[in-house]
């Protein structure tokens, strides 16, 4: 579990394994989005990183928009545009 998901009981995470790939799903309940209404078109600014170490100690890390490391500063965060 990351930082974001630390209280389990707010958000919803599932990971689900094919083969190999590995499928991500995060579910963030709208009243956690603080300012932002689930209207089409709405921007949101959004990071998200992701952490994953395989068996083995592989270890590898994805980021979708900037403004986590090496400090959060929510003016590097990507734009997520909602969509019908």
């Amino acid at each position: 579990s990351g930082q974001l998901a630390k209280d389990s009981s707010v958000y919803d995470i599932a990971v689900a394994h094919q083969g190999d790939i590995t499928c991500y799903e995060l579910r963030i309940p709208w009243s956690e989005i603080k300012g932002a209404r689930p209207d089409v078109g709405a921007k949101i600014g959004l990071s998200l990183r992701l952490s994953d170490a395989d068996e083995g100690g592989r270890f590898a890390r994805i980021n979708w928009g900037m403004g986590l490391d090496p400090a959060w500063s929510p003016a590097s965060f990507g734009v997520l545009t909602l969509v019908p």
